[in-house]
């Protein structure tokens, strides 16, 4: 099953230029994703979804992931833990000195 779900990952990052129009459909997407194991959420065709976001939605999926990663409470290889530093590097970037209540 997670293969055929990469597929289709991948199948979509293919076809989509452009992503403001989808937002709310990619968001579903993402939401839908975090039920599965950690290890496919930080597989190349998902994380290629999440740079398909832009400004406060990549923010809300990157903080998603980072939330699911939280939860799990197991150790990982460091394949996965590289991959969850990339996602916080994106969640990272977002930040300024105004960005307090978070």
């Amino acid at each position: 099953p997670h293969s055929t779900i990469a597929n289709v990952l991948d199948t979509l990052l293919t076809r989509v230029r452009s992503s403001e129009s989808l937002v709310p459909q990619l968001v579903s997407i993402v939401q839908r994703v975090l039920s599965l194991p950690l290890s496919f959420l930080l597989s190349s065709p998902f994380l290629s979804l999440l740079s398909l976001f832009e400004g406060d939605a990549k923010i809300d999926a990157c903080r998603s992931v980072m939330d699911a990663f939280n939860k799990e409470k197991q150790e990982y290889d460091p394949v996965v833990v590289s991959s969850m530093i990339d996602v916080a590097k994106s969640l990272h970037s977002s930040l300024s000195a105004l960005t307090f209540s978070d």
